[in-house]
């Protein structure tokens, strides 16, 4: 999983092969894009949650 900046950067990822990816960024506003692969899934269905927290 990528976090980019609005230039294409990456700013934050978890390139990990465990089931539970997590990034921690802290950045100004501004418009930001999540990259989700799943390379492999022993689920069935497989699914993707993606989550978000604001701080104020």
């Amino acid at each position: 999983m990528e976090v980019l900046d609005s230039t294409g950067r990456v700013i934050g990822s978890d390139y990990l092969s465990d089931a539970v990816p997590i990034v921690t960024v802290t950045v100004p506003r501004g418009d930001y894009r999540v990259r989700v692969s799943m390379e492999s899934c022993s689920w069935d269905p497989c699914g993707t949650v993606l989550m978000f927290f604001k701080r104020n």
